[in-house]
C-alpha cells in the first residue's frame, strides 16, 4: 500500500496530471451516465438514457469514472516515461490501455 501511495503522490504532484485526472473523471462520468442506463432503453444512448437513470447507476458511474480519472494520468505518465520504445507499439499499447477499462467495466 505504501508503494501505491508513493506512486500516486509522484504522479499527481504535477499539475498537468491532476488536470488530466479531473478531465478524465468528468468525461467518463458523463459518458457512463448515458451508457449505463442503455440496458433499459433497448441499447439507445442519448438523452433518453437520463430518464432511466437510477441512484445505483449514478453511484456506479461515479465510482467507475473516479477509477478511470485516477488510471488515465498513470497511463499518460507511463507513456511519457517509455523513452526508448517504438512509437507505433507505444501508441497501440496506449490505445489498448485506454479503451479496455472503458469497455469491460460496463454492465
Amino acid at each position: 500500500m505504501k508503494t501505491f501511495y508513493t506512486a500516486f503522490r509522484f504522479v499527481f504532484e504535477r499539475r498537468s496530471y491532476r488536470i488530466t485526472g479531473v478531465l478524465a473523471f468528468a468525461l467518463f462520468f458523463i459518458a457512463y451516465l448515458f451508457i449505463l442506463p442503455a440496458t433499459y432503453t433497448g441499447g439507445h444512448i442519448g438523452l433518453i438514457s437520463l430518464h432511466y437513470l437510477t441512484w445505483r447507476d449514478g453511484i456506479i458511474a461515479f465510482v467507475l469514472s473516479l477509477l478511470m480519472g485516477m488510471l488515465i494520468p498513470f497511463i499518460v505518465f507511463s507513456y511519457r516515461m517509455g523513452g526508448g520504445s517504438r512509437k507505433a507499439s507505444t501508441a497501440g499499447g496506449l490505445f489498448a490501455s485506454l479503451i479496455t477499462p472503458f469497455l469491460c467495466c460496463t454492465r
